[in-house]
C-alpha cells in the first residue's frame, strides 16, 4: 500500500513546501505530513496555501470545503462521520503519513483511538473541531 502511495507522488511529479515543523527530524529538511484514508490521498497538512495538494488551499481538492476529497468538507468528514478527524468516537480516521511511507499516527479526535498521533500540533487540530475558526488558525500557522 505504501508503495503504491509513493509512486503515484513519483509518477505526479508532485513537490511539497512545509514550514510547520511538528516533531525533531534527524535531517535538516521537514517532512510533508500526508492524509490518507485507505489509498485516497486526502492533501497535505503543513503544506502552505498556495501549494496545490494543501489541506489549506481553498481552490484545491483538498482545502475546499465543497470538495469531497477535503478534510474540511462538513457533509463528508462531519463530526458525526466515522472517517472524519472530528468525530470523538470515529473508527476510521486519516491517517498521517510522510513521503516515504512513515506513519505519524491517525488524525483523530478520538480519544480511544490507540493509534491516534501523539504530535501535540495535530491533536490541537482535531480537538479544535470542524469550524471555520479552527481552519483558518491551522491554515494561518502555515505562513
Amino acid at each position: 500500500m505504501k508503495k503504491t502511495r509513493l509512486l503515484a507522488f513519483a509518477v505526479l511529479g508532485i513537490t511539497f513546501t512545509s514550514p510547520v515543523v511538528v516533531e525533531a527530524q534527524n535531517s535538516n529538511s521537514i517532512p510533508n505530513y500526508l492524509l490518507f484514508i485507505g489509498e485516497t490521498f486526502l492533501g497535505c497538512l503543513n503544506c502552505v496555501a498556495r501549494d496545490p495538494i494543501s489541506v489549506c488551499n481553498p481552490c484545491g481538492d483538498y482545502g475546499n470545503p465543497s470538495s469531497w476529497t477535503s478534510i474540511w468538507n462538513s457533509i463528508e468528514f462531519s463530526e458525526f462521520a466515522e472517517i472524519s478527524p472530528w468525530n470523538d468516537f470515529g473508527s476510521n480516521p486519516p491517517e498521517i503519513m510522510d513521503h516515504s511511507g512513515k506513519c505519524y499516527g491517525y488524525l483523530a479526535a478520538n480519544r480511544f483511538n490507540l493509534d491516534r498521533t501523539t504530535a501535540r500540533a495535530f491533536l490541537n487540530l482535531v480537538e479544535g473541531g470542524d469550524t471555520r475558526q479552527n481552519r483558518n488558525r491551522w491554515c494561518a500557522s502555515l505562513g
